[in-house]
């Protein structure tokens, strides 16, 4: 769908649908506790007693958030340590910072 489009174009797009801006930094909650095992993190809400696990790219996407780092930022390593196109890095963190957020994981 994204295929020969340049990068900043299909993010444009893609910001229209899922209300995240290039320069939107969401926090970890702080009442959430991670713990990293192997590939993937496991997530504890404190405030709620849920427990959640991150996959590989998800772990990597929650250490880049309590970095500090914003959106278009994330999406940038993505690219270059899974060496995915940008659309895809683009799409999977739009889902994943949804969920987190939906979840009360994050927040700006």
């Amino acid at each position: 769908m994204w295929q020969g489009r340049h990068f900043w174009e299909a993010f444009l797009e893609m910001i229209a649908l899922s209300k995240f801006a290039l320069n939107l930094v969401l926090r970890p909650n702080p009442e959430v506790i991670a713990k990293r095992l192997d590939q993937t993190t496991v997530l504890v809400d404190i405030s709620t007693s849920r427990i959640f696990e991150l996959n590989e790219t998800g772990t990597r996407i929650w250490e880049l958030l309590g970095q500090g780092l914003n959106v278009e930022q994330i999406v940038q390593h993505l690219v270059s340590e899974f060496e995915v196109e940008d659309s895809q890095a683009a799409e999977e963190l739009k889902t994943l910072l949804s969920q987190l957020r939906d979840q009360g994981l994050v927040a700006a």
